[in-house]
């Protein structure tokens, strides 16, 4: 789906794919005094990861939206897995202000709306 071109308000203060990633991992983990168990995938850390349909490094920066999440693992442990595996299904994005889904069942927690 090809959307429209969106060009940067200030193009020199774009960030990349990489540096987006590293903005969401490693350094949030660095400034907490976290690095030594989360921000990045390494044995003796937190396994708290999703597994994606498509490589967020060589899709086009505007469809990495549109990129499915097919599992989720928290603490090891897939927690979510998507029953379609299709890496080119249609995303459904979550509305706070309609609640049209259901309630999701999380486990040892609290259900979220």
């Amino acid at each position: 789906m090809a959307g429209p071109i969106i060009k940067p308000i200030v193009p020199e203060e774009a960030i990349t794919v990489e540096e987006a990633i590293r903005a969401a991992t490693i350094t949030p983990a660095y400034s907490t005094f976290q690095e030594d168990v989360k921000g990045s995938i390494e044995p003796g850390k937190f396994a708290d990861l999703i597994v994606l349909g498509k490589d967020i490094l060589t899709v086009p920066s505007m469809e990495i939206k549109d990129i499915p999440i097919l599992r989720t693992m928290v603490d090891g442990k897939f927690v979510y897995t998507n029953e379609n595996q299709d890496p080119d299904q249609e995303v459904r994005y979550w509305d706070p202000g309609r609640s049209r889904f259901p309630l999701l069942d999380v486990p040892d927690g609290e259900p979220l709306r």
